[in-house]
C-alpha cells in the first residue's frame, strides 16, 4: 500500500533526496545538490499554486514524488492543474506508485473543479515506457510546447 503526504516540513528532505537522486541518475551526473533541492521545495511551501506529494510504502520507504501548479486557462475551460514532475525510485516503479500518486492528483483536481490535467509529454522514442504509461492512464498527446529561460 503506498500512502501520499503533502509535501511539509516533515517530507522536504525526503523529497530532496529522491528528486536529487534521480535527477543525477537521468543526467548521468550530478545536476544539482539536494540542499539546492530543498532551498527550491523551501521556496515551493510559500507559492501557493503549487503543490507537492511524497509517497511512501507500508514499510515507510520513500517511493515517489509529484509537484503540480494549478493553472488557469481559457481553452482548458478553466482551472486545471499541470504536472511539474513526476518520480518514482526505480526498485519502486511498475508497482502501482506513478498510477497511486497521478490519481491522487486527478481526485483532487475534479474535487476542486478542475477541467483537466497536463503533463509535459516525453519524447516517446527516448522514454517509450513513460509515454506508454501516460497513454495507459487516459493521458493523450495535444502538441508542443514553447519555453525560454529568463535565468
Amino acid at each position: 500500500m503506498t500512502t501520499i503526504l503533502p509535501l511539509s516540513r516533515a517530507t522536504l528532505q525526503d523529497a530532496a533526496l529522491l528528486i536529487r537522486n534521480l535527477r543525477t541518475a537521468m543526467s548521468g551526473k550530478i545536476v544539482c545538490s539536494v540542499e539546492e533541492v530543498s532551498q527550491v521545495l523551501s521556496e515551493a511551501l510559500q507559492y501557493g499554486p503549487y503543490r507537492g506529494f511524497v509517497a511512501y510504502g507500508t514499510a515507510g520507504g520513500l517511493q515517489g514524488y509529484i509537484g503540480v501548479d494549478a493553472r488557469f486557462a481559457i481553452y482548458a475551460g478553466g482551472h486545471f492543474l499541470q504536472v511539474t514532475e513526476l518520480f518514482v525510485q526505480p526498485e519502486a516503479r511498475r508497482k502501482g506508485v506513478a498510477r497511486t500518486l497521478l490519481a491522487s492528483i486527478e481526485n483532487m483536481a475534479q474535487f476542486e473543479g478542475g477541467s483537466a490535467i497536463e503533463i509535459g509529454a516525453p519524447d516517446a522514442g527516448k522514454h517509450p515506457g513513460t509515454a506508454a504509461f501516460y497513454e495507459n492512464q487516459g493521458y493523450r498527446i495535444v502538441g508542443p510546447r514553447f519555453s525560454k529561460s529568463l535565468k
